[in-house]
């Protein structure tokens, strides 16, 4: 991967794959040439919480594979210069025990999820000091739709397919490093169809995306045509909706109650146009009101699940954007998760509803999704996000609304918890 290794490059042997211990994502380890091991979690891709003691750098579940193993063969060989400097920009941490062969795979893998060549890397790299990179959040979807045959025959069609799912009963387990598939009957579809919901495992990054991909044609496959032949009946109506939910491990109240402000800034003047207008402020996608933020700011979670901006899985630390349409098509949903995890990363960073303006650009840009220096598939979704912007916004100048709801007044709240004594 790196410059200097092409004549020589490391391998590595999958040796074994390990369940959360709640079975909510798994990851992969692999022996590496040079005797050491590899995981593809979270942890040790960033290197955070990993071990020094060992011969070389190890995550908890390096640690519990170690146990089944000897390193007779093991010779200690640091990272490289161009290894260090390229982790470090992809906020990898370079730990004293990180062998050369762990941070090549490490920088593979943070390539492959940025869905970036080497090349296109280096080249981000040399015209750019700062570049913004996608945040790795862990993040799982929800579809809502019809599916034109048995959950059986669909879990069926996806094992052929190589992907792991399981029925389940009408309650969501959380336990998914599986797609789940469940019975729905609160959507409205074709008499002919089968109401589902269906879950994605934990993801991160553009491998989730492509196994999405892969999921929702498959999905598109199962749907009959009408009678004519003509055109494939529809697997949603309005009453469908696609949901997101993204980690935010480490968040405290404060952090929500900041997002929770951020949303509520932009959320009718930009939001409501990145998606269908059957989703804006309805029974089961309620904009988020007065209410919603004055309860966060009394350091309480709303359980309310029917608001557009979701923390009912606020005890696993967990946000829920619940406004998305239904849908089947990859590029509307990839290029809406990329947007909803920089917009978490920069909440998570500091981003407070006095920081930018409600316009489409102000928002873009206060995520980190504008500029130049943002990666290719940055910019093909912020460039999905910008058509469909201006799409309905010219839908609704044809179409006035017959109302339109106001956005609320966070400075009036704000003041009136400071005269309380409240935050």
């Amino acid at each position: 991967m790196i410059s200097e290794a092409k004549e020589n490059r490391p391998f590595a042997e999958r040796i074994a794959t390990i369940e959360g211990k709640k079975f909510n994502n798994k990851c992969n380890i692999s022996r590496l040439s040079d005797g050491s091991m590899f995981c593809d979690c979270l942890q040790f891709l960033y290197q955070k919480k990993v071990n020094n003691d060992f011969p070389f750098s190890s995550c908890k579940h390096i640690r519990t594979e170690m146990r089944n193993h000897k390193f007779p063969n093991f010779k200690f060989q640091a990272p490289s210069a161009f290894q260090k400097a390229y982790l470090k920009k992809l906020g990898v941490e370079v730990k004293k025990r990180l062998t050369n062969a762990q941070a090549y795979f490490i920088l593979g893998a943070h390539l492959e999820r940025q869905k970036l060549k080497y090349d296109e890397f280096e080249d981000l790299l040399f015209e750019h000091p700062k570049v913004n990179f996608l945040p790795l959040n862990y993040f799982d979807v929800e579809f809502e739709g019809g599916l034109g045959c048995s959950k059986e025959e669909f879990e069926e069609k996806l094992a052929k397919a190589g992907i792991e799912s399981l029925i389940t009963d009408y309650v969501r387990t959380w336990q998914n490093s599986k797609w789940e598939i469940e019975s729905n009957s609160s959507i409205s579809i074709h008499g002919s169809l089968e109401g589902v919901k269906v879950t994605s495992p934990k993801f991160s990054g553009n491998t989730g995306f492509e196994e999405i991909t892969k999921v929702l044609k498959l999905w598109d496959e199962t749907l009959p045509t009408y009678r004519n032949g003509n055109k494939k009946i529809l697997a949603f109506d309005r009453t469908c909706g696609t949901h997101v939910h993204v980690d935010a491990h480490g968040w405290r109240m404060r952090d929500f109650l900041r997002l929770a402000k951020v949303w509520a800034k932009m959320e009718i003047p930009v939001i409501w146009y990145l998606v269908s207008p059957s989703r804006r402020n309805g029974k089961y996608c309620k904009t988020v009101d007065e209410y919603f933020i004055e309860t966060l700011s009394k350091e309480r979670i709303l359980w309310d699940r029917y608001y557009s901006l979701a923390f009912e899985a606020y005890p696993k630390r967990i946000v829920g954007y619940r406004i998305h349409e239904g849908t089947l098509d990859d590029k509307k949903i990839t290029s809406w998760i990329v947007f909803l995890l920089m917009l978490t990363d920069a909440v998570k960073k500091g981003l407070s509803h006095t920081d930018f303006e409600p316009t489409f650009d102000g928002v873009i840009d206060a995520v980190g999704m504008s500029g130049s220096n943002t990666t290719p598939l940055i910019k093909e979704a912020k460039n999905y996000l910008s058509e469909s912007f201006q799409h309905w916004k010219e839908e609704e100048r044809r179409n006035p609304p017959s109302s339109k709801p106001t956005p609320i007044n966070i400075a009036r709240i704000e003041k009136k918890f400071r005269k309380g004594g409240s935050r």
